[in-house]
């Protein structure tokens, strides 16, 4: 009896589930919604993408009034620092950006540079402008000082290389110059960098890869990638809320196709439509961030179902609560786009707190953003469910345990109210 029960719910959850495709395949414009949101998402993923190391740097002029070998090795050494983007316009061009924001700060390499560096005569070398406001004015001085530190120590040590007391033939400059590049080159004391890693401490994993400043792109990426999964799942359930402003619903009730049914089979027809466009969206964001590894895609469509399950039940939600459908789609936007940027803010945290940030946590996006993130900065490294699927997925058991429950008490007051009827 009891399977026979079971077997007669999953036949009518699948009818539900083939009626409601049959739906979405007619309606051009939900169809035109989803066609179009993948268009859509591959052009702003390809344009966020181009140049986005470039354009994540921090923009700086720089006027060289002395144009000399010393003052263009100086803009090369600048050019080739992945914190700067250097622009090189006229002094009164970079004053009006500078003004306008565009760029943070200005470096004036004034004339007879390279002969005041080779006198050792280090005032008035380079002249800095920023706005008064600009804190970060301090650390680009210190970036472009550290370009220039070579060249001062060069200079400065041969001055001293010349006053010892000697009484051979002393090295001339050319000659000393050829002499460090030897000793910088084939010594190993000179063969140093700093190792360093991004690490999660509390899942004790370190970065696969180095860290570019084009992760704040990706992460701003898999935000807007959470933006369309729900614009997506309120236009299919928009379905839901035109039908009973039109009274359908009200017909449905005489029918076997109970409330819970209904919705199980809408929920799925949902899950069908985003998951495979989620096999869309992973391909075309894998394709540019340039991981490949099967694993990683496994998890990356694994977090985008879990996503459009959340937004899913949650949309089902707010079905039952409003009845008209312009209002459906003004509150639904108005709550994606707020949720939307409290997932936004997530990106924030560690340089900005507030009382915010216990509110952040409860929002899908921002869980959706730090999976996608963990996924990407620590790659094969992570286990195959991140931080970020568990919160998810507790989300989804939690509000579909809430929409079956909700189902079975409108059920309920439904069948006493048609009781009442026949008793009268």
């Amino acid at each position: 009896m009891m399977i026979s029960r079971i077997s007669s719910g999953l036949s009518d959850i699948c009818c539900i589930f083939h009626i409601r495709m049959k739906l979405i395949c007619k309606d051009y414009i939900t169809l035109a919604v989803l066609f179009g949101s993948v268009i859509l998402f591959s052009f702003l993923v390809r344009a966020l993408s181009i140049s986005a190391e470039d354009m994540s740097s921090l923009p700086i002029g720089v006027v060289d009034y002395d144009n000399s070998n010393s003052s263009r090795e100086l803009i090369l050494g600048l050019k080739q620092v992945d914190t700067l983007r250097v622009i090189g316009l006229s002094e009164k061009d970079l004053k009006k950006l500078l003004m306008d924001e565009m760029i943070t700060s200005i470096f004036i390499i004034e004339k007879d540079y390279e002969k005041n560096l080779m006198a050792g005569n280090l005032n008035g070398l380079i002249s800095m402008y920023y706005k008064e406001d600009n804190k970060s004015a301090s650390v680009i001085a210190d970036i472009v000082a550290g370009e220039m530190i070579y060249p001062v120590c060069f200079y400065t040590s041969f001055h001293y290389y010349e006053k010892l007391p000697y009484e051979g033939q002393k090295l001339s400059l050319e000659q000393y110059q050829s002499y460090m590049d030897k000793i910088i080159l084939t010594s190993e004391d000179f063969n140093f960098t700093f190792k360093t890693h991004y690490s999660n401490p509390d899942t004790k994993t370190a970065a696969g890869a180095r860290l570019s400043n084009t992760v704040l792109y990706q992460q701003f990426i898999f935000g807007i990638l959470g933006l369309v999964m729900a614009f997506i799942a309120m236009f299919i359930l928009s379905q839901n809320v035109k039908e009973k402003e039109n009274g359908l619903v009200l017909r449905l009730q005489i029918t076997r196709f109970y409330i819970l049914k209904r919705d199980m089979g809408n929920l799925f027809a949902l899950l069908f439509w985003e998951g495979s466009l989620s096999l869309i969206f992973t391909f075309i964001v894998f394709y540019q961030v340039k991981i490949m590894e099967p694993r990683l895609w496994l998890s990356s469509y694994l977090l985008l179902l879990l996503n459009a399950s959340v937004l899913g039940e949650l949309m089902l939600l707010l079905t039952k609560v409003i009845r008209r459908m312009l209002s459906y789609q003004v509150f639904v936007s108005i709550f994606i786009l707020i949720t939307g940027g409290l997932g936004f803010y997530h990106l924030l945290q560690g340089f900005y707190q507030s009382m915010l940030d216990n509110v952040v946590k409860f929002i899908p996006n921002s869980w959706f953003i730090k999976g996608f993130t963990d996924i990407i900065i620590y790659g094969s490294q992570l286990d195959t469910l991140t931080q970020g699927h568990r919160i998810l997925m507790i989300m989804a058991v939690v509000l579909l345990l809430l929409l079956i429950l909700i189902d079975l008490l409108q059920e309920k007051h439904i069948i006493k109210l048609s009781k009442n009827r026949t008793g009268r």
